[in-house]
């Protein structure tokens, strides 16, 4: 049997949805988009523009692929709509701009690398209502230049010829500047920028101008919808939001684990709290944090004074320095009733020790003993 909730549309659609003659091929474009029109309206009516998985694991929007076409989209394989529509892929490249909730900002050869010099690319996000209040941004691929100096020496801030920025848009400014900017190794990372509604539209620029360092970037953008349940909606005031019982977390340009993290930082990693949980287990596979400490360099252990140093709340003593994962940053088991926060803070110190952290969590059930 047929059931049709939209009665008005009724006699339009019967002799399409209920008669069980009319298929229609999922690849067969412009037969779907002219003699099935009715069935394109109803389709829109009930399931269009939602998200959908494209090819290659990439997000897209359920089109037609009229539509798909006219917005400069990439029409993937993968029908959707129950084969009426076409998963609409967005991809931008230099001096792109798009307002659609789900695109990709790539290099113009993604996904090979490039070593073409004096460049910047610049990619604006217009956020086209204000419902959505966050963008997340996932570095699906983010390989530039290290922070280094003009010398090829080490240092912890990026070059500004050779970084990742993003402006505009801030409600809050979680990496303690007028502008966020990354540079290095970052694929895998993910961040948050929380909307200021006077401030949009975002723009986003790759400088590549100096260093012979080939590079390539993918990142995906998501505007989120704070009117509507979201798992992705980050808690206010975090620049990182983990979702999942159990994940891994890496300071900014960690790579392999040899690199310089950044300075003068200063924001929060959050994770979500399942359900069932009540507790979360912190095990660092690396903890290599800057030891120059502007105040005094001779402190007792867990007491980090103005040093480098991340903040785990809930946890006691919450805040840990210092390079070593045995004795900086033993296996910490917190048993807490509030979200899962960590802070981080480097100052603008550097002597060059400092690798940054990759820490790995799992949370805890609650029938667990030693979180009761």
């Amino acid at each position: 049997m047929c059931f049709l909730r939209e009665p008005a549309l009724l006699l339009l659609l019967l002799v399409y949805l209920c008669d069980g003659k009319s298929v229609l091929k999922a690849d067969d474009e412009d037969h779907r988009d002219s003699k099935y029109s009715i069935l394109n309206l109803f389709t829109r009516f009930t399931s269009a523009n939602t998200n959908c998985t494209g090819d290659n694991g990439d997000e897209g929007i359920c089109y037609t692929a009229k539509e798909c076409r006219r917005m400069g989209g990439t029409i993937s394989s993968k029908p959707c709509a129950q084969g009426f529509g076409v998963c609409c892929i967005f991809f931008k490249t230099c001096q792109g701009s798009t307002s659609e909730e789900v695109a990709y900002f790539q290099n113009t050869k993604y996904p090979e690398p490039e070593t073409t010099r004096n460049k910047a690319c610049m990619f604006q996000l217009t956020v086209p209502h204000k419902d959505f209040c966050q963008v997340r941004l996932d570095f699906d691929n983010f390989e530039l230049a290290e922070p280094n100096m003009p010398d090829g020496t080490k240092a912890a801030k990026c070059r500004d010829d050779d970084s990742f920025v993003i402006e505009g848009g801030h409600e809050i400014n979680p990496l303690n500047m007028d502008h966020v900017e990354l540079c290095g190794n970052n694929t895998g990372q993910h961040l948050y920028v929380h909307l200021n509604k006077s401030a949009v539209p975002i723009t986003f620029t790759l400088f590549v101008q100096a260093d012979t360092t080939p590079y390539k970037w993918k990142i995906k953008t998501t505007m989120i919808d704070c009117t509507k349940e979201s798992r992705l909606k980050a808690p206010s005031q975090c620049l990182q939001y983990y979702i999942g019982s159990e994940g891994t977390i890496q300071s900014f340009n960690y790579g392999s684990g040899s690199s310089n993290y950044l300075r003068n930082l200063d924001y929060q990693i959050c994770i979500n709290r399942e359900f069932d949980k009540c507790g979360i287990l912190y095990t660092a596979t690396k903890f290599s944090l800057d030891s120059t400490n502007p105040d005094n360099n001779n402190l007792p252990p867990f007491y980090c004074g103005n040093a480098d140093r991340l903040t785990v709340l809930g946890a006691s003593p919450g805040v840990r320095c210092g390079n070593g994962n045995a004795t900086s940053f033993p296996n910490l088991l917190v048993c807490y009733s509030g979200q899962f926060i960590l802070n981080f803070k480097s100052n603008d110190e550097d002597n060059g020790d400092g690798h940054g952290f990759q820490i790995k969590y799992h949370q805890q059930p609650m029938c667990d003993p030693s979180c009761k």
